[in-house]
């Protein structure tokens, strides 16, 4: 090898050194970007007493695009659905012995995690009770200021 060469043999193999570590930076990132525009929604099933019900079907309904997502709450009356993308949702669930309950109005937003608790009441699968408090109603309601709108049901 003669003296000339060796300056550019170093040159290339720090090239390549550049190279795989750009493609290692943007392998690593494409995870970042996909959840950016995701958020995660849980909550908790309980019945009138507050017992937890657990094996409880939830169902959450994107009512942008008619997406439906199905998950049974844990034996701690538990459920999540996560990674899921932002948009306006409903949430349902029923288990043998309790009415359908349904909470309409949820807006998911970037990186949000949003905590919705059902509570089911007795009645037969068939029969549905409407939660319709939307987020901003229940946050008015919780902080004892005076809502406007539509009368709660």
């Amino acid at each position: 090898m003669t003296a000339h060469q060796y300056p550019l043999r170093w040159f290339r193999s720090l090239g390549c050194i550049a190279l795989a570590f750009t493609c290692f930076l943007l392998i690593a990132a494409l995870p970042g970007l996909a959840q950016v525009d995701q958020g995660a929604i849980s909550g908790l099933i309980t019945d009138p007493t507050g017992a937890v019900v657990s094996n409880a079907q939830v169902t959450l309904t994107n009512l942008d695009n008619g997406l439906v997502l199905q998950t049974s709450s844990s034996s701690s009356g538990e459920f999540t659905f996560s990674p899921v993308r932002i948009g306006n949702y409903s949430i349902s669930a029923t288990s043998q012995g309790f009415a359908t309950t349904t909470q309409k109005d949820l807006k998911l937003s970037v990186q949000q995690r949003l905590s919705v608790n059902l509570q089911l009441k007795p009645g037969s699968t068939s029969e549905r009770k409407s939660e319709c408090l939307g987020a901003a109603d229940a946050d008015r309601r919780r902080f004892g200021r005076a809502g406007g709108g539509q009368p709660h049901h």
